[in-house]
């Protein structure tokens, strides 16, 4: 019966435990979300110890910031680019695929691996058609 009752308090100490790790979670994750309109950090690059380099974007404005354990120094402003470069990446993809022309596969993609390792991992054919297909070239196995 005591360890019954031990095992229960357990349980409902571990309980309380996660639950207010829950909540302490739920209401400290909301304060790190961005919303709309407000700063954004593009980039950050760690030049060792305590230092960093910052991209920041505000309000249609880039800022490089030098940030220390002591200071924070703007480094450089410039105006923000007018359209993302993934958003840029994305619609000249789109535009690609609008095209007519169909992607060609290489002819040895076609045919059957041979081996003991035939199409796995191991295969060095795997691995050329794999860089034929990311580069776009036509690649003989």
């Amino acid at each position: 019966m005591d360890s019954l009752l031990l095992a229960l308090r357990v349980a409902l100490s571990l309980a309380c435990v996660l639950g207010l790790m829950w909540f302490a979670q739920r209401r400290l994750g909301r304060a790190r979300t961005r919303r709309h309109g407000e700063l954004e950090v593009v980039a950050r690059q760690n030049l060792g110890g305590k230092a960093h380099v910052v991209l920041l974007e505000a309000a249609g404005s880039r800022f490089l910031l030098g940030v220390t354990e002591h200071q924070v120094s703007v480094l450089h402003t410039t105006d923000a680019p007018a359209q993302p470069v993934f958003e840029a990446s994305l619609a000249r993809a789109a535009d690609d695929a609008a095209t007519d022309e169909p992607t060609l596969l290489p002819v040895n993609a076609l045919e059957p691996a041979k081996g003991w390792a035939a199409g796995s991992l191991l295969d060095t054919g795997t691995w050329k058609a794999a860089a034929a297909a990311v580069t776009g070239r036509n690649r003989a196995a």
